[in-house]
């Protein structure tokens, strides 16, 4: 999650299950962990992971100086995002773009998990929220202590920011696809970047205008998304290295093959449903002469 302020990066955690809620400091580490087990990651157990867009309803939404943002324009910039990730030669990670949806629920906003994997812009919808003054939120739900992820859905806050395709010097808007390739991090089960690393898309700060174009992987990134989805290989789930292969699995490594279509039914088994961790990121504000 994008904050524009000066803050230290939160993490929230909340037990869907009696809805206890706790805030921490989050991890100086480069994965989402288990609440229950912290040596064990949060990844999803398959090497494909489906997505929608909202659904603008035909007129383009406000976000900033300029032309207002279609759903194209932000299916788009989101898979211009996903590609930073899916890319690179390392891993076999995929996604595919299902669509748009008219529903506006999301894990940030419903107990209901839909599996959708959405990207929503909220407008005052998001003052009810739990990200205060946040830039963008991915709140993540997996199964209890086992640190799988089933659903994760991204929101921006354009009750009190701007979003451009393309930003200018001295623009006060941030660059959607460097939020967007951000957040989708988070949406794999990523953390914040070490600080010692501030040109990753993973580092927990970002500046408005041109600086805040963060849209191509740094070394970090990369070297956290090989290993946690390597090519041909299974994730590697914890601290202790050990390996978790998927149900998909073939002599020749892990499966690459899609997502089963929809209409067949398909869903992922929401039994054990334990945890819904909400990532933030923070964001900063530069003075310019």
């Amino acid at each position: 999650m994008l904050r524009a302020r000066w803050r230290k990066a939160i993490s929230v955690v909340l037990v869907a299950i009696g809805v206890v809620s706790m805030a921490s400091t989050a991890i100086a580490g480069e994965h989402l962990r288990s609440q229950v087990h912290p040596a064990l990651w949060y990844y999803w157990p398959q090497r494909w992971v489906e997505y929608y867009v909202q659904d603008t309803r035909g007129q383009p939404l406000h976000v900033g100086p300029g032309a207002g943002l279609s759903s194209d324009d932000i299916r788009d910039a989101a898979a211009n995002g996903f590609a930073a990730w899916s890319s690179q030669t390392c891993t076999d990670i995929q996604f595919y773009y299902k669509g748009i949806v008219a529903t506006r629920e999301s894990n940030m906003t419903s107990e209901t998990v839909n599996n959708y994997n959405t990207i929503i812009f909220r407008y005052q919808d998001w003052q009810d929220t739990d990200c205060l003054d946040a830039i963008a939120c991915t709140t993540v739900v997996t199964r209890r202590a086992a640190g799988e992820i089933i659903d994760a859905d991204i929101d921006l806050n354009l009750a009190d920011y701007e979003f451009v395709l393309n930003p200018l010097p001295g623009s006060t808007a941030f660059d959607l696809q460097s939020v967007l390739t951000h957040e989708i991090g988070h949406m794999i089960g990523f953390d914040h970047t070490q600080d010692t690393h501030p040109e990753a898309v993973m580092w927990p700060y970002a500046s408005w205008g041109d600086e805040a174009t963060r849209r191509s992987l740094a070394q970090d990134d990369v070297d956290t998304l090989c290993e946690t989805y390597p090519a041909g290989a299974c994730p590697v789930i914890n601290d202790y290295r050990q390996s978790q292969c998927p149900d998909a699995e073939t002599a020749a490594g892990c499966s690459t093959a899609g997502p089963p279509p929809r209409d067949d039914g398909w869903r992922f088994a929401l039994s054990g449903i334990g945890v819904i961790a909400v990532v933030t990121l923070v964001g900063r504000r530069r003075s310019r002469a």
